[in-house]
This record gives C-alpha cells, structure tokens and sequence, in this order.
C-alpha cells in the first residue's frame, strides 16, 4: 500500500473568466511537477461545464504539499 498524500482539487472560473483561469493553471503545471517531492500533478476541464477545473495530485507526504503551498 503507498503511503503518497493524494489530493483532488475543484476550481470553478467565473462566468466570462474561463480562458483567463485556464492559462494561470496551466502556467503551474511545469513548475509544480519539477518539485522534488511531486509525484503526479494533471490538471483536467469538464468537458460539460467549461470552466470547471479539477486537479488530481499526488505527494509524498503532507509535508511536501504544506512546502508546495506556501
């Protein structure tokens, strides 16, 4: 059994918003997985409602997502 921390994260973009949010969030994305202790890190849109992101995340432990926060 793996001990990594997995997080599923919701973000919802305001109406009008939505290729704003989706370029910030896409920005993290390379940064985020060079972080030693990432271990998966996808961002995913509903394909039904646009604007509404998901990301699915996997750490090696609650400290590496506590340093990735601050």
């Amino acid at each position: 059994m793996s001990d990594l921390l997995i997080v599923v994260a919701t973000l919802t973009a305001k109406p009008g918003l939505e290729d704003a949010v989706r370029l910030a969030l896409v920005s993290l994305i390379e940064p985020t997985r060079a972080e030693a202790d990432c271990v998966q890190y996808d961002l995913h849109e509903s394909r039904e409602t646009p604007g509404v992101f998901v990301f699915y995340e996997k750490w090696t432990s609650k400290e590496a997502l506590d340093q990735h926060l601050n």
